[in-house]
């Protein structure tokens, strides 16, 4: 008798929202193995932009929800903020919040509470009512996801999976996310306790928790007696993109915003001490992406303006063009996620091009560019090694990269039906 499983997931193909790939991934690698996978998420206008270019197999059964969500109902109720006729001109921070996109946001964030998904309960376990299923995963964060599989799984008496990309309840902060009220830092704004609370009984009653970094492994295995793994979403494409004729000036690329206490700073301040030797005709940052005004301000500040080519938001074709084209793909680890992997880094390694990873301290994200000679990793405060780094991209005397089958996409997702089908034993 053919498995039945259920993901659980805002979002999914074709959203670009951050989990939405890894989803897709899974449940491509479960339909090739003979299960019958059906996908819960949101209607596709409550999560934001679609990518065109991507698609799933017909036989995954995908169940589209509606939600009452208070972003969504924001949007076509308050007026929309009013923006700059040249998205690509400089514009001050201060000036890109207008006084009506204060307003909704400070609405938004009002109405949404502590997880802008948490109304998706209200009609999301309704939508497979009577419905069986072997095993029930959930795509955390959002946290509600993994409510709504925990009431599902109990229901149909279900093995109950958890896939968590980030454990934000465990680390005691907001992390900067958008839908926070405020930050908790032990001013009791947030009930964590009770939020953890909650977590640990759904881990109790989780078969298998599977994680995306040692670092988040950790975390939770601390935290129960559930086996937890770590399998990361990995990539696809080429393993190594040998250099090619080097483009004039040589390119250093960043594609991503710079949310979340992101900063380019070191990386301009490298550039300006090798304006002797690497003058801008000889070598230009191109920088694509939402943050335009910040990675502006930052090149100004470091005197390189004349070193910055700022693309603006592009379409993701074009971004991973620029990438291709680089001498080196730059990587910034937010100091409050460096227990994860950033989502760039798997598309940089698609590209095959070397990649120039930055970061505060020791974080998983470093130790994978080390351990796989993927590039080059750099504390922050080490202007010096970011400076050499940038020179050996210029001149093609990049590390080559070792074992990179270990992060293919198609074994990682293998390893991660295999550990579905041994809990559902």
């Amino acid at each position: 008798m053919q498995r039945r499983i259920l993901l659980v997931c805002p979002y999914f193909t074709p959203s670009r929202a951050i989990g939405a790939r890894r989803v897709e991934k899974l449940a491509v690698a479960l339909d090739k193995r003979g299960w019958q996978v059906t996908v819960l998420t949101l209607q596709g206008h409550l999560t934001g932009a679609a990518d065109a270019e991507v698609s799933v197999p017909e036989r995954i059964e995908i169940i589209r929800t509606w939600a009452p969500l208070p972003r969504a109902i924001a949007a076509k109720l308050l007026p929309k903020p009013s923006t700059s006729p040249v998205p690509s001109a400089p514009v001050s921070a201060p000036a890109m919040a207008t006084r009506t996109g204060s307003f909704r946001t400070w609405i938004r964030r009002l109405l949404e509470g502590y997880d802008r998904y948490d109304r998706w309960a209200l009609t999301a376990t309704s939508a497979v009512r009577g419905r069986k299923f072997d095993v029930i995963l959930a795509s955390i964060p959002p946290r509600v996801a993994a409510h709504i599989a925990s009431k599902i799984a109990r229901r149909s008496s279900a093995r109950l999976v958890l896939d968590y990309r980030d454990p934000w309840i465990m680390t005691g902060r907001w992390r900067g996310l958008p839908s926070a009220p405020a930050p908790i830092d032990g001013d009791g704004s947030v009930p964590l306790a009770k939020f953890r609370q909650q977590e640990r009984a759904i881990l109790a009653q989780a078969a298998l928790v599977i994680s995306t970094t040692p670092t988040i492994t950790n975390m939770i295995q601390g935290r129960c007696s559930t086996p937890v793994i770590t399998i990361p979403t990995g990539f696809a494409g080429q393993v190594y993109n040998e250099p090619g004729a080097q483009t004039s000036p040589h390119l250093i690329a960043y594609t991503g915003s710079l949310a979340y206490g992101r900063s380019l700073l070191p990386l301009f301040e490298a550039f300006a001490s090798l304006r002797q030797r690497l003058p801008p005709t000889d070598l230009r940052l191109v920088y694509c992406g939402p943050s335009s005004a910040t990675a502006r301000a930052e090149a100004e500040r470091a005197g390189v303006s004349d070193y910055l080519d700022d693309k603006g938001s592009v379409a993701p074709a074009q971004a991973r063009l620029y990438n291709e084209r680089a001498s080196a793909v730059v990587v910034v680890v937010s100091e409050l996620y460096d227990y994860a992997y950033p989502g760039k880094m798997f598309e940089i390694m698609q590209s095959g091009r070397p990649m120039l990873s930055l970061s505060k301290r020791a974080s998983d994200a470093s130790e994978l560019v080390t351990r796989y000679k993927l590039g080059w990793s750099c504390r922050q405060d080490d202007i010096v090694s970011i400076a050499d780094a940038i020179v050996a991209a210029c001149q093609g005397d990049a590390p080559h990269p070792i074992d990179l089958d270990e992060l293919q996409t198609d074994i990682l997702m293998d390893r991660a039906v295999d550990a579905i089908e041994a809990c559902d034993n």
